[in-house]
């Protein structure tokens, strides 16, 4: 077996990372024209552990979150966003680098590597993302209930939506389970 990184490991990620972000297009652009919720993002967001640990379990190598995360943010770049793009190159690099890191540490443990790289890729994203929400004062956050945009309420909705990331992340991991003898998925972790 071949060490390191291969031009088929490269195409792999670079391929998962492309029906990521089209699936979260689809979804964000579907939910934000049906309802015009600013939430939209939030659920796209729960859904993203499924992408990024599916990849990491298929590439199996240490850098595939980050390379995956920042092939996303490039993917982004022509997309409007309510954030500047300076800030989302910061939280994709981090939340790359914070799940190589734990894949590091629990390479072996590959369930418990999906459940918590699904809750802290989300826990790291949700409370930044709500508080700018609320601080940029964008369409649709007047509609939102003003006992949400305490301290208490932002931790819960975080913590509800890392655990829905944990989860997310095990369903990635069942994927990879059900794929990982295939031709495909040998050849790519060669």
């Amino acid at each position: 077996m071949k060490k390191g990184w291969t031009i088929t490991k490269l195409i792999a990620v670079g391929s998962i990372a492309v029906v990521r972000f089209l699936v979260r297009v689809l979804i964000y652009v579907t939910i934000l024209l049906t309802t015009g919720s600013v939430f939209a993002g939030v659920l796209a967001l729960i859904i993203a552990p499924f992408f990024i640990v599916f990849t990491v379990l298929v590439a199996n190598q240490f850098g595939t979150a980050t390379i995956f995360s920042l092939m996303g943010f490039f993917m982004d770049l022509p997309t409007p966003s309510i954030f500047p793009k300076i800030v989302n190159f910061f939280l994709a690099l981090v939340a790359g680098l914070t799940l190589d890191a734990l894949f590091l540490l629990l390479r072996t443990r590959k369930k418990t590597f999906s459940f918590w790289g699904g809750f802290i890729f989300n826990f790291a994203h949700l409370p930044f993302c709500l508080v700018l929400y609320f601080t940029i004062g964008l369409p649709g956050t007047e509609n939102i209930p003003k006992f949400i945009i305490r301290p208490n309420w932002i931790f819960a909705i975080t913590f509800l939506v890392s655990i829905l990331g944990g989860l997310f992340g095990l369903l990635g991991h069942f994927g990879y389970e059900k794929i990982k003898n295939t031709s495909v998925v040998k050849r790519i972790q060669q």
